[in-house]
């Protein structure tokens, strides 16, 4: 079975969120939860598809979001300053 590829947004916390694309752009999930470890994280977002990019809002890589490309293989996007919501 192939998996379609699929763009990850997280961002980490006290209350974890994801949000996961398709390479149209399309929106798949939306999701936050409180205590959502590395190994679940990976679990919900590779039923969905396989992570090619994993991207942040944090211009100094947070350690999750590393843990998560080095356990799913996937590229990491990083901007060059703080975003702001």
């Amino acid at each position: 079975m192939v998996k379609t590829p699929v763009f990850v947004g997280i961002d980490p916390g006290t209350t974890s969120a994801y949000a996961i694309l398709d390479v149209d752009g399309k929106l798949i999930e939306v999701a936050s939860s409180k205590e959502l470890g590395l190994g679940e994280l990976i679990k919900k977002i590779v039923r969905k598809g396989l992570p090619i990019v994993v991207g942040t809002d944090k211009s100094k890589l947070p350690d999750l979001i590393s843990q998560f490309a080095t356990k799913t293989g996937c590229r990491v996007v990083i901007p060059f300053y703080d975003l702001k919501a």
